[in-house]
Order: C-alpha cells, then sequence, then structure tokens
C-alpha cells in the first residue's frame, strides 16, 4: 500500500489536506464548545479582563494552526512541483537522445544508399562483361537464343 502512496503523491498530499483540515475543524469546534461552557459556567466568576484574555489567547492559537496548516501545505505543494520538474527534464532528455538518433539513422541510411548506387554501378558492368563474353564465345552472327542453366 505504501508503494501506491508513494507513487502518487497527489492522492497523499491531499489525504494530508484533508486529515489537516479535518484535525483543525475538530480542533475549532471544541475550543468553541469550550469558550461556551466557559461562557455559561464561570459567567459568574470571570471578570471582562479575563474573558478578553482568554478570547486573545484563542485567536493566536488558532492563527498559529493555520499558519503550521498553510505551511503543511506550501511544503505539499513544492514537492508537487519538484517531481513534476523532473518529469519535464526527463522528457527534455528523450527528444535530445531522438534527435542523435534521427541523425544517426540519415547517415547510416545515406551510407546504405551509396553502397546500393555502387552494387547497382557492379551489376550493370556484370551485365556488360557477361554480353562481351557472350559475344566472343559465341560470336555475333549466331541468330540463336542462349538459354542459361
Amino acid at each position: 500500500m505504501l508503494d501506491w502512496l508513494v507513487e502518487n503523491p497527489e492522492l497523499l498530499v491531499t489525504i494530508l489536506i484533508i486529515l489537516a483540515t479535518m484535525v483543525f475543524t475538530i480542533f475549532a469546534k471544541v475550543i468553541i464548545n469550550i469558550f461556551m461552557m466557559g461562557v455559561k459556567f464561570k459567567a459568574d466568576y470571570a471578570t471582562k479582563r479575563d474573558q478578553l484574555r482568554f478570547e486573545s489567547e484563542m485567536k493566536e492559537d488558532l492563527r498559529a494552526y493555520r499558519d503550521e496548516l498553510l505551511n503543511a501545505v506550501m511544503v505539499a505543494a513544492m514537492e508537487m512541483i519538484k517531481e513534476k520538474f523532473k518529469e519535464i527534464d526527463g522528457i527534455k532528455d528523450v527528444a535530445t537522445n531522438i534527435k542523435i538518433i534521427e541523425k544517426e539513422l540519415e547517415v547510416k541510411i545515406r551510407m546504405v544508399m551509396d553502397k546500393v548506387d555502387e552494387i547497382k554501378s557492379l551489376s550493370d558492368n556484370v551485365r556488360s562483361l557477361d554480353k562481351k563474353v557472350e559475344r566472343l564465345q559465341y560470336g555475333s552472327t549466331n541468330s540463336e537464343i542462349r538459354r542459361k542453366e
């Protein structure tokens, strides 16, 4: 299962974001409930200054958790961006290799075509020499058609 998660980093990031959001939401609801319970049961004992201090502490805590969540999302996003750039570099390398192979194939095809032309010329020379040999061997007055066996 871990191999599958490693191969799909975007899924891992999504799961981490969902978990962080759920934890943040649950934590915020718990804080709000505690605050509401404190307001209900300690209304007679809490002073206004205590209440303001408690509210400011809650706001600071929520800001800290928000910053942690943003940092986690940014780290995950940067990892995904790095992975995508690695794929782009790989594609560039493949394209360069294909161009090199294409040039090598062009050179090899040119060499083969030169050899084919050379063989054609040798073939023409062999036919010409074969005709000369036949004329010398059988004479040019012979009207029979000789067949090769």
